[in-house]
């Protein structure tokens, strides 16, 4: 759009072009704006304009890296830290799910972190983004069984016991 001592806007397709006529020695704001997507410069400002000017608004793409954190029976899991590093780096605390917008053609990893939760997968790991991705994230709860031996030398302590039908 052009804003200032004249206003006009378009809408312009990928490798399209624009151009208006204007007054010499007006003061203008040229810029660009499109839902989901990010400029390398999305404005410029001329002050008393005395010869032709542009700009080419080069489009940054953004995506979405985004997905569940559920357990194995498919129930949500709180307070579940993700953090995203690579070229972009960002850390939540969120409740089932999350979702990162980055730029387009980047390199990222994701990894979720709760104690006593074990992921699986464990990360995204250094994987490229180009378009919008989904990865889910299955948590498997652990605890611990501890204790102390006192009064005596070389005791052996066994666990046994099942879990869902399955020998430990």
């Amino acid at each position: 759009s052009l804003t200032g001592d004249a206003s006009k806007s378009a809408t312009i397709s990928d490798g399209g072009s624009y151009s208006w006529e204007v007054k010499t020695g007006g003061n203008y704001t040229i810029s660009a704006s499109a839902t989901g997507v990010d400029f390398v410069q999305s404005s410029e400002t001329y002050s008393n304009l005395q010869v032709d000017a542009g700009l080419i608004f080069e489009a940054i793409k953004n995506v979405t890296i985004s997905g569940s954190l559920t357990l194995e029976d498919g129930s949500s899991i709180s307070g579940v830290t993700v953090s995203l590093s690579g070229d972009a780096q960002e850390s939540q605390t969120v409740d089932g799910s999350y979702s990162f917008t980055v730029k387009a053609g980047g390199q990222y990893s994701v990894s979720p972190s709760k104690t006593g939760v074990s992921f699986s997968p464990s990360e995204l790991s250094n994987t490229v983004v180009t378009n919008d991705i989904t990865q889910d994230f299955v948590g498997e709860v652990w605890i611990t069984i501890s204790g102390t031996v006192t009064g005596a030398d070389g005791v052996t302590v066994t666990l046994s016991g099942t879990l869902a039908g399955s020998q430990i």
